[in-house]
């Protein structure tokens, strides 16, 4: 046999039946969540962050709930982390994961998933009771009614309250007691329809919102003009 045909046959025969190279494998990201804290309020609002620990473009990023499923996927196209925004409440306390993907050679490569990230959550404090005082049948512009909010006699640490309408929040001055009055004057189209309110309390050294109380309800069919 002719050896000068040999090695160049070995070659071409090593090249074939060498296997395709492997996708890169990509190396898991980096979950954070801001604010920061051991446990969590319900209404508190928090924010995941999943940033990539490579020097190339990402595709996207996709988090992952306590169960396991997909909740948010972040088309990217660059270089920055993607984010989800979450308002807690008890049903999403939990273990959450997040992954990034690119595309290599038309395919898409997923990273390895990320560390975890475990939000324990509390319930808001109890609700406050809203009256309405000085009801009337009828309304004219500049009447005013009072709203009393009520939060329950065992609260501490009340900062201040809050009346939620279906047009305005109204904030008020902290207060010393675990019942504040607040007189609306009627001069606008916000002063009237439903209104709810809430306390803020000082809890973990954070200012956390109560739940808010049923609604009370100024009748804008009852306004009369002058």
């Amino acid at each position: 046999m002719d050896h000068r045909f040999l090695v160049p046959f070995l070659v071409f025969l090593h090249a074939v039946l060498l296997p395709a190279t492997a996708a890169e494998e990509l190396p898991p990201p980096e979950l954070s969540v801001f604010p920061s804290h051991p446990q969590y309020y319900e209404g508190e609002k928090v924010e995941l962050s999943c940033t990539a620990k490579i020097n190339k473009t990402v595709g996207g990023y996709r988090f992952f709930d306590p169960s396991g499923s997909m909740v948010h996927e972040e088309v990217t196209g660059g270089f920055w982390s993607g984010l989800l925004a979450i308002t807690v409440q008890k049903e999403k306390a939990g273990t959450y994961s997040c992954e990034y993907w690119r595309k290599d050679g038309g395919k898409e490569v997923r990273s390895k998933r990320s560390n975890e990230t475990t939000l324990r959550v509390e319930e808001a404090p109890k609700k406050p009771s809203l009256t309405l005082n000085h009801t009337l049948l009828q309304y004219r512009w500049g009447d005013y009614v009072s709203l009393v909010c009520s939060a329950p006699p065992e609260v501490k640490k009340i900062k201040e309250f809050q009346y939620i309408g279906d047009k305005q929040t109204i904030q008020t001055q902290e207060s010393m007691d675990n019942t504040y009055v607040y007189n609306l004057s009627i001069t606008r189209e916000n002063d009237l329809g439903n209104f709810r309110c809430a306390y803020i309390q000082l809890l973990s050294g954070r200012k956390i919102r109560s739940e808010k109380s049923d609604s009370v309800f100024i009748d804008p069919a009852g306004l009369q003009e002058e």
